[in-house]
């Protein structure tokens, strides 16, 4: 009876394995291939066949399906990037600089650059996945809304909200809407630019690049509200008192 349990331990754990790697192979390469081609141009056949099964089935046995497996892959990926994040916090508040936009804006930054190795022309995926996923407003939003351990990213996102107190919560939306889409887009960029060793990629250090996007990105949070911006939203935003009262006008009319 003993060696039948021993047995059976055996099998289950050789039973985890294969399906942990199965799980990883498919997550790996619906990652390189939305990457290269973009999220609608991948379909969940195509992934199944590139990780060596026969067919899309894998992918509902092991996720549920394609919007399942990009959630997968978003936790993968995000759980080391959001332990760089926590530490990166954690030393800020060591050293009273928790309240720096600047640093706050490069906790943000600097885990999504770290996984560029630009010694590899095979890294950089992820930044390329999620370069698409932000083309993609809807789906973007309903996939980080699902994220897990997403706790420093949201608190980094809090803390540069105190920056702001003069911006409406449309406005500061909108720009860290703008800030997060051009920082990952740009990192991207850099990232193909790596993968395909193009002329040039190497003028600028990394080092360089993400201070400098760093910079790009703080300025984006800063810069003042125009005139001009400031007269758009009186002409083209309604309170509900005055949408109440236009709809009234027009049920009367």
């Amino acid at each position: 009876m003993a060696v039948r349990r021993t047995h059976d331990a055996r099998a289950d754990r050789s039973s985890a394995a294969r399906t942990a790697a199965t799980r990883a192979k498919l997550i790996d390469c619906a990652e390189r291939l939305i990457a290269q081609y973009g999220i609608q141009a991948v379909s969940p056949r195509r992934i199944a066949l590139a990780a060596g099964q026969k067919n899309e089935s894998a992918i509902h046995y092991h996720f549920g399906g394609k919007d399942e497996l990009m959630l997968a892959l978003h936790t993968a990926r995000m759980i080391p990037i959001n332990q760089r994040r926590r530490a990166m916090l954690a030393k800020m508040e060591r050293t009273g600089m928790i309240d720096d936009m600047r640093e706050l804006v490069a906790a943000f930054i600097i885990p999504l650059v770290e996984t560029i190795d630009e010694t590899s022309p095979d890294s950089g995926g992820y930044v390329c996945f999620l370069s698409h996923l932000f083309d993609d407003r809807r789906m973007r939003d309903r996939q980080l809304a699902r994220a897990k351990d997403a706790a420093p990213l949201r608190r980094v996102y809090r803390l540069l909200r105190q920056h702001a107190p003069g911006l409406s919560d449309m406005l500061w939306k909108e720009r860290l809407r703008t800030m997060a889409s051009a920082a990952v887009q740009a990192m991207a960029d850099r990232a193909r630019q790596v993968a395909a060793r193009e002329p040039g990629w190497t003028e600028m250090s990394a080092e360089v690049f993400a201070s400098q996007l760093i910079d790009s990105c703080v300025a984006i949070l800063q810069a003042s509200v125009s005139s001009f911006t400031r007269n758009a939203i009186a002409r083209g935003v309604r309170v509900p008192e005055q949408e109440e009262v236009a709809q009234r006008k027009v049920a009367s009319g």
